[in-house]
């Protein structure tokens, strides 16, 4: 299908109407889903943004989308960069084709007006944005927020390796994660009882696929691989809690899995749900 019959097929959920904004991009810029056959959806999240027609600021998050085709994919066409101000001309969602999540605003960018715009409210919500957030814990120490995925973070030793903890919230929500630290910490009070038990749950419901792995590989001669040697080769290398208290841990396989990650779910009450590879 052409470029053409593509486009009109995508700028459909889109007013006719153009409209001119200035936006400040966040670091998540450059991603794009399929969209047909040699066609591509990039996309550019913007923190907040200013309408020159009435001079309005809105400091609510959401999305710039077009379409390209795979020769365009170097740079997306507009060759946006994070963390700038760019004065666009869009257009907006119909109302019918709203997304679910309404509180968050979506645009057609059609052209780029002018690049690296100095707009002092812009400058406010960036200067903020990069301003560190920490979370400061006497038992597990200092956890940092990540602004582009909505977590506070710190590595750990777990079990005599590296580990990578992560305690979800929305934004910069310090009560979500203060209650998904206070979670981990009864784990990490406990953490050489845990990391048994998460190991050896992967091991009960992954052994047999790795054994099956291990036959579809091109290696000879190589032994069964047992429950007491699997759960001996995987080690804890992340932990994404929220405040719930439901997790996910995350261990890396050895190869057993040829590189994959093993994940397992569950919750601080004890409660194993899962393991699955993946990755």
């Amino acid at each position: 299908m052409s470029y053409q019959s593509e486009f009109k097929k995508f700028e459909s959920r889109y007013v006719r109407e153009e409209k001119e904004l200035i936006v400040l991009l966040s670091e998540s810029v450059g991603s794009a889903g399929s969209f047909g056959k040699g066609m591509w959806t990039p996309s550019a999240e913007f923190l907040a943004f200013i309408d020159p027609s009435d001079n309005s600021f809105v400091h609510e998050s959401g999305y710039l989308e077009w379409l390209c085709e795979d020769s365009e994919s170097g740079e997306w066409r507009y060759d946006l960069q994070e963390l700038t101000a760019y004065r666009v001309k869009c257009r907006s969602e119909t109302e019918e084709n709203r997304r679910g999540d309404r509180s968050r605003y979506y645009f057609l960018l059609t052209e780029v007006l002018e690049r690296d715009v100095k707009e002092p409210e812009l400058q406010k919500v960036l200067d903020e944005y990069l301003t560190p957030v920490e979370i400061n814990d006497e038992l597990c120490g200092k956890f940092v927020l990540d602004r582009q995925f909505d977590w506070f973070t710190r590595k750990i030793d777990w079990a005599g390796r590296k580990c990578s903890i992560y305690l979800e919230c929305d934004f910069d929500d310090d009560e979500a994660a203060g209650k998904a630290l206070d979670h981990f910490k009864r784990i990490y009070a406990d953490l050489d009882k845990w990391d048994k038990k998460l190991r050896r749950f992967a091991a009960e419901e992954l052994t047999g696929n790795a054994n099956e792995w291990q036959e579809d590989s091109d290696e000879e001669n190589t032994a069964p691989i047992t429950e007491k040697s699997f759960a001996e080769r995987i080690h804890i290398s992340e932990f994404s809690i929220n405040e719930e208290g439901e997790f996910s841990a995350y261990a890396d396989d050895d190869d057993m899995f040829w590189g994959h990650s093993v994940e397992i779910s569950g919750n601080v009450d004890g409660e194993l749900d899962s393991a699955n590879i993946c990755g």
